[in-house]
């Protein structure tokens, strides 16, 4: 039965026990602990020592998707704060430009009707 990508996006109802990117080892580690913690004794509560381990490692998931569900939003927040904010600099600087054209336009005209030349141009 092919496991659906969408129940691979943060691993709360995978069916895989480590999703891609995650250390095989560290998942092991996990259970070669919980096998010394509680010392198994047959199948039936080596499979329940497992199942433990896969239950713990997908808490441990979850938490980490929150994180970075939560990351990934402020994240987003600030690239929209900073492009409004650079919007309203854009705008600002824009106006301040348009301003000192029209007051270089002025300068000129008042040269010109008063027959000076201007200092610079």
């Amino acid at each position: 039965m092919p496991i659906k990508r969408k129940r691979l996006q943060h691993g709360a109802y995978s069916e895989a026990a480590l999703l891609p990117g995650e250390d095989p080892a560290e998942f092991k580690a996990l259970h070669k602990g919980l096998i010394a913690d509680f010392r198994p004794n047959g199948r039936m509560e080596e499979e329940t020592v497992l199942s433990i381990a896969r239950l713990t490692w997908r808490r441990r998931n979850l938490a980490r998707f929150e994180v970075g569900q939560l990351s990934h939003y402020v994240l987003e927040t600030l690239k929209r704060e900073v492009a409004e904010e650079s919007d309203s600099i854009r705008k600002f600087d824009n106006e301040i430009m348009a301003t000192f054209d029209k007051m270089t336009e002025v300068s000129k005209r008042a040269r010109e009707a008063k027959g000076t030349r201007p200092a610079v141009e």
